[in-house]
């Protein structure tokens, strides 16, 4: 049996997603017994190690609240994975250190990504965390790096940087921070595109822009980070999101202190990061097609143009969008690419024609564009697991989609 100390608390959204990510990893492991400590503020180096007296073979500590953390790694008897940012030249010189978490450069580049499919925006900006986490840097530098990449400047909203414009001392509260955030926000070209660390910064950037008069999401289109419900649908306009898996990164902290306990991992400061990302589409930033409709209208068009060269351009020109949105809207809520939807609803149509007409198999294919009969061969096989010819019996059947 191996006991596990697992330090959270419970309580916060992404911590409870995480706990139940290691939970569920404990469930498929036996053999572990998991001591939930709730109120990691209390953790020293020395209740650590009284732990590992105790029996504790490996502890998943959540860095934030807990004081001291960097000294408690480094001082660790025990292997440590920690849901948080890496502390790099953090070691300890008797155990294994390993961090757990979401692939932060990849949140920033996919909101990146996201505001560049809707082709609006004469400026791009970041609202980052004040207290300097090292995931606000992350997502910042993946926003950044992917809107300079396709030649476009992003602004980065520093508060104590834009204080003394205003006339205001450094000494910073809530409300002198939703001044100059307001105003900051004036100034920026319209459209313009943000995204914030979090969502409840977010909310703030929703309230600083409506104070100011300025429309969302037809001047501002406003995204966050974390998918907290009650941010974002309290949120007027609700506030689109990106959520991060946090079930995947608790699962993956687990793991991890499996095999740094079992010493199948040899890497010491290992990062595992979560790469799943979902973007939540709401009123903050969808004054455009919603993503359903899209999808609907792009179907209805392939099929009723299927004996026709149809390219992923021409239904983007038929709907009106960019390619890039296209291609964006299919990845994140159809199971297929826009390619492979255009190929699959032909050979449907082709297998249609075979059961229910007594056409030529050659005249059938190149109706549908399929000039190489050996190859829509290749394709029918592959597709339907059938052969390419007639049956005996001529019967309409429902097609595969």
């Amino acid at each position: 049996m191996k006991k596990i100390l697992v330090a959270l608390n419970p309580h916060i959204k992404a911590t409870k997603e995480f706990l139940v990510g290691v939970s569920a990893f404990a469930h498929s492991h036996k053999g572990w017994i998991l001591h939930l400590d709730d109120d990691p503020k209390s953790l020293t180096e020395e209740t650590l190690k009284e732990y590992a007296q105790n029996g504790i073979s490996g502890a998943i500590i959540c860095e934030t609240g807990v004081p001291n953390f960097d000294n408690i790694l480094s001082t660790s008897p025990i292997p440590i994975v920690s849901f948080g940012s890496p502390r790099e030249k953090v070691t300890s010189p008797v155990s294994m250190i390993g961090y757990s978490m979401s692939d932060d450069e990849g949140i920033g580049s996919h909101a990146a990504e996201y505001f560049i499919s809707l082709g609006k925006s004469r400026s791009y900006a970041f609202v980052p965390v004040l207290t300097d986490e090292g995931w606000s840097k992350n997502i910042c530098n993946g926003f950044v790096e992917k809107l300079e990449s396709e030649k476009k400047e992003v602004k980065i909203f520093d508060v104590y940087g834009e204080a003394p414009k205003h006339g205001i001392a450094k000494e910073i509260n809530a409300a002198i921070y939703d001044k100059i955030l307001e105003q900051w926000l004036v100034e920026l070209p319209k459209p313009a595109s943000i995204l914030a660390a979090c969502d409840e910064l977010g909310l703030k950037v929703i309230s600083a822009a409506r104070s100011a008069g300025i429309k969302i999401p037809s001047q501002l289109l406003v995204m966050g980070v974390g998918n907290v419900s009650i941010v974002d649908e309290l949120s007027v306009p609700s506030l689109t999101s990106i959520e991060v898996d946090h079930e995947r990164e608790g699962a993956n902290a687990a793991d991890l202190l499996l095999r740094f306990i079992n010493k199948t991992e040899k890497k010491n400061l290992k990062v595992v990061r979560s790469k799943t990302i979902k973007l939540i589409e709401r009123e903050s930033t969808n004054y455009i097609m919603p993503a359903s409709h899209i999808i609907d209208k792009a179907l209805d068009y392939i099929t009723n143009n299927s004996t026709q060269k149809i390219t992923i351009d021409s239904v983007a020109r038929h709907l009106k969008i960019s390619r890039r949105l296209l291609d964006m809207r299919f990845k994140q809520f159809h199971d297929k690419t826009v390619a492979e939807t255009i190929l699959g609803i032909s050979l449907n149509e082709v297998r249609k024609k075979l059961l229910t007409t007594s056409l030529p198999v050659k005249y059938i294919a190149r109706a549908y564009g399929f000039e190489n009969l050996q190859y829509l061969k290749i394709l029918f096989k592959k597709h339907f697991n059938e052969e390419l010819t007639r049956p005996t019996a001529i019967t309409c059947q429902k097609p595969i989609l």
